[in-house]
C-alpha cells in the first residue's frame, strides 16, 4: 500500500526526529499486544491484521478496513507510514535481522531508515548497495 499511496502528487511531511524515533517503537508495541492476544485468546487469526491482504482481497472486519485507511490517509504525508511505524511484520522481521555486508549504515538512506544500531530496520532496496567487501 505505501507504493500505491507513496506515488500520489503530495506534499510529504518531514517527520521530526524525535516524533520519529517515538513512533518508530509502535509497531513493536502493536507486535506485542497482537502476540499476547493471540495467547491469551489462542486464535491466532486475531493475528491477521495485514492491510495488503484486506485492501485486495475486499474482505476484512472494521477493523482492518480502518487500518487501510488510516495507513493510506498517513501515507499521503508521510512516506511510507504503514511500514515505517505500524507494520507488525517489519517489526518481527526487525528483531531478528542484522547488518548484510555491503549496506552501509547511513543518515540519508534513500527509505529514511536509521544507521546503526537501527540498520535492522533496512529493507535492502538496494538503492546504497556497495557490494562485498
Amino acid at each position: 500500500m505505501c507504493e500505491f499511496a507513496g506515488r500520489l502528487p503530495f506534499k510529504k511531511w518531514e517527520v521530526p526526529k524525535e516524533t520519529d524515533d517515538k513512533w518508530r517503537r509502535l509497531k513493536y508495541v502493536l507486535l506485542g499486544v497482537i502476540i499476547v492476544i493471540v495467547f491469551i485468546s489462542k486464535r491466532i487469526d486475531y493475528g491477521n491484521y495485514e492491510t495488503y491482504v484486506t485492501l485486495f482481497s475486499f474482505s476484512g472486519n472494521v477493523f482492518t478496513w480502518a487500518l487501510v485507511a488510516v495507513s493510506l490517509i498517513a501515507n499521503l504525508k508521510v512516506e511510507r507510514f504503514w511500514c515505517r511505524y505500524l507494520c507488525p511484520v517489519a517489526a518481527f522481521t526487525g528483531i531478528f535481522s542484522r547488518k548484510a555486508d555491503g549496506y552501509p549504515s547511513r543518515y540519508d538512506c534513500p527509505m529514511g531508515n536509521k544507521p546503526s544500531p537501527h540498520i535492522s530496520e533496512c529493507i535492502r532496496c538496494n538503492r546504497c548497495y556497495k557490494g562485498s567487501e
